[in-house]
């Protein structure tokens, strides 16, 4: 995985997982459908659903060429490692050697940097995170271990309380998902690309430091 991953800032890794930022040099050679280039950054088997959606690739790079300190915000690869981590508390990351399978299931990240203009009435100071993961590695808790994982990053290292997701509402396992998490539908929105969308946000605010309501007079 590129050159150094294991100092790689923003590298998250879980139990089963590495949730890898990717650079423009992998969109880069995603977008041109150069498979070889992109394992060889990436470090791990590619399937061929990644290639799909040559425009969203595309739109992701066009942000991190414009600004290059969006690399740790945007996509991410969510790669399946066989290989568990050494055990301890928290667990050690080891290098992984030649031999050990990593497959690329799935991609997450978020839509910009945090407190974007568009989520400042719904989740001010927040982040939207979008998710795929591969229709060969669905139903493996891949998409829950993920999300909790950057969830978690962006709360610990980044202080960020507040996250949406924009879920279309015949999507029922995205939809459960998101509720199982603690995510609450907060409205419903049109999207040019994906259409209806119901909009959960999951706020992660201390409540000691949630505005309070004003007290009542007791007369």
């Amino acid at each position: 995985m590129f050159d150094d991953p294991w100092q790689m800032p923003g590298l998250i890794f879980t139990r089963r997982l590495y949730v890898v930022p990717l650079n423009a040099a992998f969109l880069a050679a995603s977008l041109d459908g150069d498979r070889d280039t992109a394992e060889k950054i990436l470090g791990a088997t590619i399937p061929e659903e990644w290639f799909d959606e040559p425009a969203r690739i595309g739109r992701r790079l066009e942000q991190m060429q414009a600004d290059p300190g969006l690399e740790v915000w945007l996509s991410r690869a969510i790669v399946w490692r066989e290989k568990p981590p050494i055990s301890g508390n928290p667990p050690f990351l080891d290098t992984p050697a030649p031999e050990d399978r990593l497959v690329m299931v799935g991609q997450i990240g978020f839509h910009s940097w945090p407190d974007p203009p568009y989520l400042a009435d719904i989740a001010p100071g927040g982040v939207e995170i979008g998710y795929v993961v591969f229709s060969p590695y669905r139903r493996r808790g891949f998409a829950r271990e993920a999300c909790e994982a950057l969830i978690e990053w962006a709360f610990l290292m980044e202080e960020i309380n507040r996250f949406v997701l924009s879920i279309s509402p015949a999507n029922i396992a995205s939809t459960r998902l998101a509720l199982s998490m603690g995510f609450k539908v907060v409205g419903s929105q049109i999207d040019e690309e994906d259409g209806a969308e119901d909009i959960f946000v999951l706020d992660r605010t201390p409540r000691h430091l949630l505005p309070q309501p004003p007290a009542t007079m007791i007369e």
